[in-house]
């Protein structure tokens, strides 16, 4: 049990460092005194799953590679030592330690700052550090702000780096919610979804909408999956036409898509024999036209792993991160948390949001989700139903 609580305020805290302030030394302290106490307890792991070493092959394979490439060093050096969060599992895993608590807290604790900087940057309010504050969020580049014209010229937007782990604290917060529907977890999910409204991030804006339809959807029998799809098809379907015709979401007029676009040309044109099949290493450069110069990171994640790792070392990274047990019995049970979390893998296809620190713990939370004996929430009882209710 001592266990238990020591590793949890630590991993807590090296969540909530590394999403709000990823550049100061505090996670780097907080990732070192976890390392130490992962080995002096290593009798206590049981290898339940393999995915961490083999990860961690590829990413070494990666890195090693990235010698002898033109490559950013200090992002090679980044990634590969970031993939020893994966090795968090077994810790986690040997002391129970309620993984789903710490998303929620973070969540919660980077919906604040995210507020509290609003107020102090946007709002500009007149308090003696407000100044202070603002120079300090720039300087340290731990997030951003400014505007983005989907819908309009004033669309405001202020975010962190970590702002895509909302994704994770806002659906655990609804499934909380339907579970023991307490005030607190209601006034949670408004707060985390606001923030996620106001990070201006069209990947976390969809993946969590895509993601609460699901969760409801698939809390009801079978005849209310079937009046909520007749329900929200026909609804989706409009909100579809209006992205298409009244907003640049999806367009390739919008900057961001530009930029995309640019990368996947300038992507296969690079692509040869020799790096198809191993890579160029960690942190490779290339040149592209998105961005008019060479760039070691794109938005576009799975063409960013075939350039640092080739077609075939990218395939098992991402089937080993999918997979991490050989043990289907494993999965039973899970279907709800697989799905969320191939919504967010689906949204970090297009978005820089799955190999760094925040995304690797969304990883860790979905490893231990499956690898857990514990089956995900039950569905909504027949009398609780009010889809299938109404319809008799």
């Amino acid at each position: 049990m001592r266990k238990n609580k020591i590793l949890s305020i630590l991993i807590l805290l090296f969540t909530i460092t590394s999403l709000i302030f990823p550049t100061m030394i505090l996670n780097k302290i907080i990732f070192g005194i976890i390392v130490i106490i992962m080995l002096v307890n290593i009798k206590d792991y049981k290898l339940d799953t393999k995915s961490p070493f083999l990860i961690f092959g590829i990413f070494l394979f990666g890195f090693i590679n990235s010698f002898f490439n033109d490559t950013n060093f200090a992002m090679s050096q980044q990634f590969f030592l970031s993939s020893f969060i994966l090795f968090y599992i077994y810790p986690i895993l040997a002391y129970k330690v309620n993984f789903d608590k710490v998303a929620k807290i973070t969540g919660f604790i980077l919906t604040l700052y995210t507020g509290f900087s609003y107020l102090m940057i946007e709002e500009i309010i007149t308090l003696p550090f407000s100044s202070s504050f603002g120079l300090f969020f720039m300087e340290t580049n731990v997030g951003s702000f400014g505007t983005k014209a989907y819908i309009s010229d004033s669309d405001y937007y202020i975010r962190f780096g970590g702002t895509p782990f909302l994704y994770l604290s806002f659906i655990l917060y609804i499934l909380s919610f339907l579970e023991k529907k307490t005030i607190t977890s209601f006034i949670a999910i408004l707060s985390v979804g606001t923030a996620i409204l106001f990070c201006g991030q069209r990947g976390v804006i969809i993946s969590s909408f895509v993601a609460l339809l699901y969760i409801v959807f698939s809390r009801f029998n079978y005849a209310g999956k079937i009046y909520f799809l007749v329900i929200t098809i026909p609804l989706l379907l409009l909100l579809i036409n209006f992205f298409l015709t009244e907003t640049t979401v999806f367009s390739r007029q919008d900057e961001s898509n530009n930029v995309k676009a640019g990368h996947i040309e300038s992507f296969f044109e690079n692509l040869n024999f020799t790096n198809s099949i191993i890579g160029n290493g960690l942190g490779a450069n290339f040149y592209s036209k998105g961005e008019i110069r060479k760039v070691a990171i794109t938005e576009i994640t799975p063409m960013d792993m075939v350039r640092y790792f080739g077609f075939i070392f990218a395939s098992f990274l991402y089937y080993f991160m999918l997979f991490p047990t050989t043990n289907f019995n494993k999965y039973k049970g899970k279907g709800l948390y697989i799905v969320l979390f191939l919504i967010y893998v689906i949204n970090s296809m297009s978005n820089p949001t799955m190999f760094n620190s925040f995304g690797l713990l969304v990883i860790l939370w979905y490893w231990h989700k499956v690898l857990s004996n514990k089956e995900q929430i039950k569905k909504i009882p027949q009398h609780e139903n009010l889809l299938y209710n109404n319809s008799l």
